[in-house]
């Protein structure tokens, strides 16, 4: 098992100012804030490796829990109807609405998945100190897929349309929208405990 990786110096503009700062080497737990503006320019961490394996684990599941469980329960005139998130999409797509049916389950389902079978493909091996085949592509992936993550603006529009509809239905969570809501803290506090700069150290001292 590998210590927690010390990052080197380098330049690194600003994200709010644009301001060039020289970020020194940062220990496990120390943060790097721009001199002009006090914006976080990097952060490393302490234990981040581990924290961020055990929280992908915890999305993991929860996000099975998710998928396989009665999301929502509709009461209406005596009728009882249990929806999942697989019913809801294939329900707008039946309703001629392809796009939109497209859109929640690349956003809700497709993408999250493989941000999360990403994650353990990278975290697991590098826990041990090694690293599979591909790995710098797979980082480069999800950099780029967990802006289309959208759970959390999911979980909004259930809440708005909840609120529509309780005066025409008895609307009742199941254990998939609590563990979904779940899933949003989960997924929050694992960007801010997983570092790409981490990610990349690792990966080099694995080699």
């Amino acid at each position: 098992m590998y210590d927690d990786a010390i990052l080197q110096s380098v330049v690194v503009a600003c994200p709010d100012c644009d301001l060039l700062n020289q970020v020194p080497e940062l220990v496990p737990g120390d943060s790097a804030f721009c001199i002009r503006c006090n914006a976080t320019l990097a952060r490393n961490p302490k234990d981040g490796l581990e924290r961020g394996l055990a929280l992908t684990c915890t999305a993991a599941i929860l996000f099975v829990v998710a998928n396989v469980f009665p999301f929502l329960s509709f009461g209406m005139d005596g009728l009882v109807t249990h929806t999942t998130l697989v019913t809801g999409i294939v329900g707008l797509y039946n309703q001629g609405m392809v796009f939109v049916a497209a859109v929640v389950a690349v956003t809700i389902v497709i993408v999250p998945t493989l941000v999360l079978v990403g994650l353990m493909y990278l975290l697991f091996p590098l826990r041990s100190g090694r690293c599979l085949p591909g790995s710098e592509l797979v980082i480069r992936w999800i950099i780029r897929m967990y802006a289309w993550n959208m759970v959390e603006v999911f979980m909004i529009g259930i809440v708005v349309a909840a609120v529509k509809l309780h005066t025409m239905a008895v609307l009742i969570p199941g254990l998939a929208a609590w563990s979904f809501m779940l899933l949003i803290f989960v997924f929050a506090w694992l960007s801010i405990s997983v570092d790409v700069r981490v990610l990349w150290s690792r990966l080099e001292a694995a080699r």
